[in-house]
């Protein structure tokens, strides 16, 4: 029989259960900050590409540059891939490019649209991205923006009345 005031061993084992509930409850919500936080700092450069060509679909002329990507051995920008995410450009209206590095044996263009980085270590960039009217593009580089029409390569979509956007790998 139990008294007022006194409490036996399972009253103890009940405190604990709910100190291990809240404890997993707090890890619970600091875990989903830190997964949108990591979520909001990519650096995935694909991703970051399509992120930025979606952004600059309607921003004709405008010159624009990420934050910081990572290369990483067999990282690559597919046009291909950046047109179908955007959900409103054809593929031959994305053009990638070496931009800063077309001359950097690291970065190569293998294929139509496509630069694979290839080198031992990790390298980090940024990316630079132009929307225009194709036949308008390699004047708003050259004229507006003073980049070397290189950057183009062989982007199909440069003589085109359409728009078209080039992604470019510019140094930091």
């Amino acid at each position: 029989m139990r008294f007022l005031g006194q409490s036996g061993q399972a009253f103890d084992v009940f405190k604990l259960l709910i100190a291990a509930v809240v404890a997993l409850a707090i890890l619970g919500i600091l875990f989903g900050i830190l997964r949108n936080v990591m979520v909001g700092v990519q650096t995935e450069p694909q991703a970051k590409a399509i992120e930025f060509v979606k952004s600059s679909i309607n921003s004709i002329g405008e010159l624009k540059v990420t934050d910081t990507v990572t290369f990483s051995a067999g990282k690559s920008l597919n046009a291909r891939t950046i047109a179908i995410e955007t959900r409103q450009l054809a593929e031959d209206q994305v053009c990638v490019s070496g931009g800063d590095f077309a001359d950097d044996e690291s970065f190569k263009v293998v294929g139509q649209g496509i630069v694979v980085y290839s080198g031992k270590s990790d390298r980090t960039t940024k990316l630079a991205v132009v929307c225009d009217y194709g036949d308008r593009i390699e004047k708003t580089l050259t004229e507006d923006y003073g980049k070397d029409s290189s950057w183009l390569g062989e982007c199909g979509c440069s003589g085109q009345e359409d728009r078209c956007c080039l992604v470019a790998i510019v140094r930091n």
